[in-house]
C-alpha cells in the first residue's frame, strides 16, 4: 500500500533531492575542491609544495592512488586550489616556473581510455581547459590559460623531447634514462620533475641512481635534491592507513595472489630491481666494495678489455694479491657505462687511454674476451687482438667455457662466513675498489631477463645493460692457476701497503701482508 505524503513531507523531499543535485553538480564541475588524500599522499604534496627539491618521487604500491594524486597536484599547479587546504601551500598555491608541463607514460595510460586521461578529465574543473588531439587518437595537448601542457609516450624518440623550455614534468611510471636525461635539460629556466611509480623492471634503478648522486652547492646553496616518499598499500586502508579507502580483507586477498618477487613493489613501493640477479651474494657494496688504496708493488696486474663496436670498450684493471685473490682498482670509461650508447674512439685512442692509466705498471697478463676481440676488421683484414698487438699489448683470449661456469666460479669467489665479522682471515675473495662505479654497479645489476609474463624466468637470457664489467670479472676469475702470476720474491722483502712504506714482512709471515692490506682497504670493518 503506498505511502501517503503530507504536502509539507513531498516539498522537504524536493528540497533534499534538489540540494544533493546541486552538491552532485559542484562536485563533479570540479572535484580538486573536495580531494582528500591518503596520509602518504599528503606527505608528497607537502614536500612538493615546498618547493626546496629539484626531482620528486612517489614509489608507490598498486591501488595507492598515483594518477589520481598526479592529476591534482599539476591541477593545483595550472587552476590553483584555494578552497582545498591540501594543494593551497608554497609552489601549489603560485607556481614560480615557466608555464609549461609535459606528462609522459606508456602508450596504454595515455591512450583516450587510459587512466591518465580519465584521471585529468574526473579531476580538472569543467570549462576552464582545452584538449586537443593534434592529429592522435588521444588528447595530446591541453590549455589553460597561459599554461600549455603535452602529452608523450615512452615509445617516442628522445628527440621529441628537446627544444621547449618546460616548468614541470610529469612521469608516470619509470621513465627510460635517455627520455628523463633529454627532459632535465629542458628544465633551463627552473621548475621540478614529479615521477609517479611502482617500482617494477628498471625503478629499482632509477631510483638508486637518482638517491645516491653527489650534491651540489650553489652559493652555499644545495641544489638538485632529490625527494621520495615511499606509500605502501596498507597506508590506504580503512582500518591501518590515514584516510585510506580500501577494506584490510581486500588487501590482503590482493596480497595472497601477487608473485613473491613482485611482493615488495606491489605492496610496499618497495624496487625490485634486484629480481633475478646473477650474483645474489652481491646484495649490497659491503664487503665486496672497499676504500680506494695504493697497490702493493709485488701484487701482480692485470688489464683486461671488453671490446665493442658501438659502445666504448669495457676495461678493468685488477690486482691479484698472494693468496689469489682479485683487488679490481681502476676501470675505462670512468662514466656510467650504460649511458655510453655511441663512441668514436678507435683502437690507437685505447692504446694511448692504457698506457696513460698504466704508466710505469708493469702487468703479468693481459686477457681480452674472445669473441669479438678476434673479429676481423673488413678495412684492415686484422682483429682487435692482432691490432692491439701491433701497438705492444700482447692479449690472451679470456674463457671460452661457457657463462654458466664462469658464473659459479664468481660466485665461489664472493662466498664468506656471514655468520661472523669480516676480517683478514673471513672474507670474499673479489674486491673492488669504490672509485671503480661500472664494476660493483655491474655486479649488483648484473641480471637475466625477466618479462612481466615472467616466460623467461627458467633460461638464461642475460640482460646485456650490465654484462661488460662483468665479463671481465669473469674472464679473470676463470683464468687458470692465479698463484702463477705472482712474481719471484727474496727471504726477506721490503712491501707498500697503502701508504705504509718500508714495511718488512718475512715468508713465514705471508698472511699478515694481506690481513694488513685488506684491514687497510675496508677501514678495520
Amino acid at each position: 500500500m503506498p505511502i501517503e505524503l503530507t504536502p509539507t513531507e513531498t516539498e522537504d523531499i524536493r528540497y533534499r533531492i534538489s540540494l544533493r543535485c546541486d552538491l552532485d553538480s559542484e562536485v563533479s564541475s570540479n572535484r580538486m575542491k573536495w580531494f582528500t588524500p591518503t596520509g602518504k599522499q599528503e606527505e608528497f604534496i607537502s614536500a612538493v609544495g615546498k618547493g626546496d627539491c629539484f626531482i620528486y618521487i612517489f614509489s608507490a604500491s598498486n591501488a595507492n592512488g598515483k594518477t589520481a594524486l598526479m592529476a591534482n597536484i599539476l591541477g593545483a599547479f595550472i587552476f590553483g586550489s584555494p578552497d582545498n587546504p591540501y594543494l593551497s601551500s608554497g609552489i601549489l598555491k603560485s607556481f614560480p616556473y615557466p608555464k609549461r608541463a609535459r606528462i609522459v607514460s606508456t602508450p596504454k595510460n595515455i591512450e583516450e581510455i587510459g587512466a591518465i586521461q580519465t584521471e585529468i578529465k574526473k579531476w580538472w574543473p569543467k570549462d576552464k581547459y582545452e584538449a586537443k588531439k593534434n592529429g592522435r587518437t588521444f588528447d595530446s595537448e591541453y590549455k589553460a590559460g597561459d599554461w600549455i601542457i603535452d602529452v608523450m609516450s615512452y615509445e617516442q624518440d628522445s628527440s621529441e623531447f628537446e627544444s621547449v623550455t618546460l616548468g614541470c614534468a610529469i612521469f608516470d611510471e619509470p621513465p627510460p634514462a635517455r627520455i628523463l636525461y633529454a627532459t632535465i635539460a629542458r628544465m633551463r629556466r627552473g621548475g621540478v620533475i614529479l615521477i609517479f611509480m611502482t617500482p617494477l623492471d628498471n625503478g629499482g634503478e632509477l631510483l638508486e641512481d637518482l638517491t645516491v648522486k653527489d650534491d651540489v652547492t650553489v652559493d652555499g646553496e644545495s641544489v638538485g635534491k632529490v625527494h621520495v616518499t615511499y606509500a605502501e598499500i596498507e597506508d590506504v586502508c580503512k582500518q591501518h592507513g590515514v584516510r585510506g579507502f580500501l577494506e584490510h580483507k581486500d588487501i590482503m586477498q590482493m596480497l595472497s595472489f601477487y608473485d613473491p618477487e613482485e611482493v615488495d613493489a606491489r605492496a610496499k613501493g618497495k624496487p625490485v630491481h634486484l629480481t633475478g640477479r646473477i650474483y645474489g651474494d652481491f646484495e649490497n657494496k659491503s664487503p665486496y666494495v672497499v676504500d680506494d688504496f695504493v697497490v702493493p708493488d709485488d701484487w701482480s696486474r692485470v688489464c683486461i678489455i671488453d671490446p665493442h663496436d658501438g659502445i666504448p670498450f669495457a676495461i678493468t684493471w685488477a690486482a691479484v694479491d698472494k693468496t689469489g685473490q682479485i683487488w679490481i682498482y681502476d676501470e675505462f670509461p670512468f662514466d656510467d657505462l650504460e649511458k655510453c650508447h655511441s663512441t668514436n674512439l678507435t683502437i690507437p685512442d685505447y692504446g694511448r687511454i692504457i698506457r696513460e692509466k698504466e704508466q710505469r705498471d708493469v702487468m703479468s697478463l693481459r686477457i681480452l674476451d674472445p669473441y669479438f676481440g678476434n673479429k676481423r676488421y673488413a678495412n684492415t683484414g686484422k682483429t682487435v687482438k692482432a691490432e692491439l698487438n701491433d701497438l705492444g699489448f700482447d692479449f690472451v683470449d679470456g674463457d671460452t667455457s661457457g657463462l654458466d661456469l664462469g658464473h659459479k666460479r664468481v660466485r665461489e669467489m664472493l662466498k664468506y662466513q656471514k655468520a661472523y665479522p669480516v676480517s683478514g682471515v673471513n672474507h670474499p675473495r673479489l674486491h673492488i675498489f669504490s672509485r671503480c662505479r661500472n664494476h660493483w654497479r655491474s655486479m649488483l645489476r648484473y641480471k637475466r631477463k625477466i618479462t612481466k609474463s615472467g616466460e623467461v624466468k627458467d633460461k638464461l637470457t642475460l640482460d646485456e645493460t650490465y654484462k661488460h664489467c662483468c665479463d671481465n670479472i669473469r674472464h679473470l676469475a676463470m683464468y687458470p692457476n692465479l698463484y702463477s702470476l705472482q712474481k719471484n720474491e727474496s727471504d726477506l722483502k721490503y712491501r707498500v701497503v697503502g701508504d705504509m712504506k718500508d714495511v718488512r714482512f718475512s715468508d713465514d709471515d705471508e698472511d699478515d701482508l694481506h690481513s694488513v692490506a685488506y684491514q687497510r682497504a675496508t677501514g678495520n670493518r
